[in-house]
């Protein structure tokens, strides 16, 4: 240690600065603000800003004393500058013994009267000159933060007109990209116009094309119908010559020549008795619209039992005819239906389906040469079975014969 150098004063306990008399805690606030003034901006937290702030008087107690002896007591940078005011000044040698010790706050002198001593104008100057080099200090130390702030300032306004100036390089690159949407999507909507007027214009010219093609193919229909009209009338005719030198040597029903359609025997009207008669031959396939006759004729029963009156009567017209039947009910398949008299008849159910849809299936499957009869008075399915070559017999008529 240099000659006349003093040891540095430690830290002390909070608890200590606190219970220190209020002469002695003047002493120290004073070093203290000084300190607070002095200690470079980045040093300082937001604390210490808040009580470098705070007037004397608040200082003096309460939350802010506590909190500044708090920062004292931590040994940092704040009580470094604190310490190195107080060795400097001559009225804080009390205080100065105190801190490191060697006296107890409780037992140090108190102010008295004032004692004249030759050296008070010396003290009183070198306080005066003490306290000039600090109030000099917080000035520097105040214009250094002016300084800084002013720097700081000038650079945000510089920052705030670079930004202004990006923002008004933004909003013409908007306005332009804006305008330049606009002008693609009126182009855009020109071109789709075009284009929906030309797809209007080729879908009108190929429905055009479809109803003159329907035109020629139902004009080559039409003549092959009567190509085929003109010869099943001359095969028909012979038929009938046939079937009457038969029929004076023989009786019995006479029989549909077998095709598709079956082609009735002279003399005989389509949809008569007679006719089903002649196409319910041996062996025939024959497929019924389960509900489309129960509705009509039994629609006061239930269901399970509109199916079994079906049933049992096309059982009798089996057994007596000896033709294949098949019903068709729509729906899921229930019990109660498979009845023993039934034995002789297939019942089957569409399940997510139609009826007609599977009558037409049926039809559709069979080869094109074997003959099949649809019972059903429903026009829209007697159309669709006709042009797949089906002969056709009414509901009526089928209950007649069963």
């Amino acid at each position: 240690m240099a000659d006349g150098e003093r040891p540095a004063i430690p830290a002390p306990d909070a608890a200590v600065l606190q219970d220190l008399p209020p002469d002695q805690w003047a002493v120290l606030l004073r070093h203290a603000r000084a300190a607070l003034h002095r200690l470079d901006e980045h040093r300082l937290t937001a604390r210490m800003v808040q009580l470098r702030a705070a007037p004397t008087g608040r200082l003096a107690g309460g939350r802010s004393r506590r909190d500044l002896c708090r920062l004292l007591a931590g040994g940092g940078a704040l009580w470094r500058e604190a310490a190195s005011g107080l060795q400097r000044d001559p009225e804080a040698r009390d205080l100065v013994a105190v801190l490191r010790g060697e006296a107890d706050p409780r037992t140090a002198p108190q102010p008295g009267p004032a004692e004249p001593a030759p050296d008070t104008a010396l003290r009183r100057d070198q306080r005066l000159r003490g306290r000039h080099r600090e109030l000099v200090d917080e000035r520097d130390a105040a214009r250094r933060r002016v300084a800084g702030l002013q720097a700081r300032l000038q650079a945000e306004h510089e920052r705030a007109a670079e930004l202004e100036r990006e923002l008004a390089e933004a909003t013409r690159e908007r306005d332009d990209l804006r305008a330049r949407m606009e002008q693609a999507r009126s182009a855009q909507d020109q071109a789709v116009e075009r284009a929906r007027r030309h797809r209007e214009a080729e879908l009108a010219e190929a429905r055009r094309q479809l109803r003159a093609l329907r035109r020629r193919e139902e004009e080559r229909r039409l003549r092959r119908q009567r190509r085929q009209e003109a010869r099943r009338a001359a095969e028909q005719r012979e038929a009938d010559q046939t079937a009457a030198r038969r029929k004076g040597r023989r009786g019995g029903v006479r029989r549909a020549t077998p095709g598709r359609p079956s082609r009735l025997p002279p003399g005989v009207a389509p949809g008569t008795l007679e006719a089903a008669q002649a196409l319910l031959a041996p062996g025939r396939r024959v497929l019924v619209d389960g509900y489309n006759v129960t509705r009509q004729h039994r629609d006061h029963l239930p269901l399970e039992q509109q199916r079994a009156w079906l049933a049992a009567r096309l059982a009798t017209l089996a057994a007596r005819t000896r033709v294949r039947p098949t019903v068709v009910f729509d729906g899921d398949a229930s019990t109660g239906t498979h009845l023993a008299s039934a034995r002789k008849v297939r019942l089957e159910f569409t399940a997510g389906g139609t009826a007609d849809d599977a009558i037409v299936a049926v039809v559709a499957s069979l080869p094109p040469d074997e003959p099949v009869v649809v019972v059903t008075d429903d026009r829209e399915l007697a159309e669709r079975v006709a042009r797949l070559g089906a002969d056709l017999v009414a509901t009526r008529t089928l209950l007649q014969l069963g």
